[in-house]
């Protein structure tokens, strides 16, 4: 039987999982926001990491519609995060590896809902890529970060 948003269950172990996959991403949506010169460009990634940290925590299995996540959440994890704001004086500034991996965590985030409705092992495979895409731009980055403790 599938377990709701409450994470109890069966299936409640993995939906903790995405939440939290979901969760350190957005945090690193913050930290590439926390560096733009633009406070736009910094809006604009803010409101894509709130929507990559519900798109993990708004997961609902039992919701076979949607997974649980709805369209205003779905709609900001497209990929005009990576143009930023319209209408600014610079453009936003991302590195290769920034510009990838934001893509990627919209592409992931994305898929979530459905895999939380039709198969756990497909869930937990897109956090671990989810994962392994963020560990990968935490360690290229123009200042890597220290090496953290590996996913629970």
């Amino acid at each position: 039987m599938a377990s709701g948003p409450s994470g109890r269950g069966p299936r409640g172990g993995i939906l903790a999982e995405a939440a939290a996959s979901t969760e350190r991403a957005a945090a690193w949506v913050r930290r590439v926001a926390e560096r733009q010169s633009e406070p736009e460009h910094a809006a604009v990634l803010e409101r894509f990491a709130c929507a990559v940290s519900r798109a993990g925590a708004d997961l609902d299995p039992t919701d076979g519609y949607l997974g649980g996540v709805g369209w205003e959440t779905r709609y900001r994890l497209d990929g005009y995060v990576l143009l930023g704001a319209r209408r600014t004086q610079q453009p936003i500034t991302l590195t290769p590896t920034e510009t990838l991996t934001l893509g990627t965590i919209g592409a992931l985030a994305l898929a979530l809902p459905a895999a939380a409705m039709f198969d756990p092992t497909d869930l937990a495979r897109l956090c671990a890529v989810l994962d392994d895409a963020v560990t990968h731009a935490r360690t290229h980055s123009p200042n890597p970060e220290p090496a953290s403790t590996p996913p629970a």
